[in-house]
């Protein structure tokens, strides 16, 4: 069995099926997934600018955490 799994054949066969699985499936899902979102965020902006500010918000608290740990190892 490890022999076949090592065998280059094998190697391209699973690497072609997974481009075209890559190219069929996962780019269109997260294309779609994004637009979806995006047509929320347009649906319901006071709560999207909510959510948005709120992750803002937690990342720059974050970066000054950070900041403060990384001057507190030194």
């Amino acid at each position: 069995m490890k022999k076949l799994i090592q065998s280059k054949p094998i190697q391209i066969a699973v690497l072609i099926a997974l481009v075209l699985l890559m190219a069929g499936v996962v780019i269109p899902a997260a294309i779609k997934l994004f637009f979806m979102a995006l047509l929320w965020f347009m649906q319901n902006p006071l709560l999207g600018l909510a959510i948005t500010s709120a992750f803002l918000i937690g990342m720059f608290f974050s970066d000054i955490a950070d900041r403060v740990d990384g001057g507190l190892n030194k």
